[in-house]
């Protein structure tokens, strides 16, 4: 005979494992915002904080999201979703990669920064 294993175990685990980068990027938003020391590879992140700060809710807000399919067990929402992310993801891998090559192609001139 089997043991009941708790319903909480794979949503907790998955809580858990999200924390980190969580706590990373409201790590990073906090210095951001108090005017650390800008090297010029991150100048960017200084001058426009934004795109971290709406990373960072969008992941929190795909934990929470994901954490309640899974614990109402909608399977074939959480499914759907996941799968429109991954579309979503690999356009944007795609696009990244394109342009690298194209950068290592054509150079930084009119062409590669018009794509």
């Amino acid at each position: 005979m089997r043991a009941r294993t708790s319903t909480w175990r794979v949503p907790l685990a998955l809580i858990l494992l999200s924390v980190v980068p969580i706590l990373a990027g409201s790590v990073r938003v906090v210095e951001l915002s108090s005017h650390a020391e800008s090297t010029p590879a991150y100048a960017g992140f200084f001058a426009s904080p934004a795109w971290v700060i709406a990373h960072l809710v969008s992941a929190s807000l795909f934990v929470v999201l994901g954490f309640i399919s899974i614990r109402r067990r909608d399977i074939r929402g959480h499914r759907a979703w996941m799968t429109r992310a991954y579309a979503i993801g690999l356009g944007a891998g795609t696009q990244a990669f394109t342009l690298g090559i194209g950068g290592a192609i054509f150079g930084a001139g009119e062409l590669s920064t018009g794509l």
